[in-house]
């Protein structure tokens, strides 16, 4: 899962080196694993549509949905359980009402948007894309280091 943090011309054969390691007995296990393998390489390796070029996050800013879960922390506040749009658009206008306060708080440095976690796995990744790119440490090593950093569970 870790592939999309490779360069795009390093994935083709970064995903080959991994397929080959894959087990070639027929157990159950590995005919699933054979099936994925294919699926990934017709879907996102092989797609001329979307091809690695397009879905390599080498060297790009991490990005996250904090913004977008936000959705549920609102939703949930909601007085209802399901939110229509007319509900929606008074909560958001109540919420734009708060947005003046927020920036000044802010801009005083009283208060700041919680992205530590991300700032940190940020320059986590500028550090290993330096070790990738000097050659002081090899691909796999580079993937399972990527693979941990990226992973969405807590650290």
């Amino acid at each position: 899962m870790a592939l999309p943090n490779l360069l795009a011309s390093h994935i083709n054969n970064a995903f080959n080196q991994l397929k080959d390691r894959c087990p070639q007995v027929q157990t159950a296990q590995a005919q699933k694993l054979h099936k994925l393998l294919n699926y990934l390489e017709k879907t996102w390796i092989d797609s001329a549509s979307c091809s690695p070029s397009t879905w390599s996050t080498y060297k790009r800013v991490v990005r996250t949905y904090n913004e977008v879960e936000g959705w549920h922390c609102l939703n949930h506040n909601s007085p209802t359980k399901r939110m229509n749009l007319y509900l929606l658009i008074n909560t958001l206008y109540d919420e734009t009402k708060l947005l003046p306060v927020q920036v000044r708080l802010i801009t005083q440095k009283k208060i700041c948007r919680i992205q530590c976690k991300t700032q940190s796995k940020q320059q986590k990744l500028k550090q290993l894309w330096t070790n990738y790119e000097n050659h002081d440490i090899i691909t796999s090593e580079y993937l399972r280091k990527c693979s941990k950093l990226t992973d969405h569970g807590d650290d």
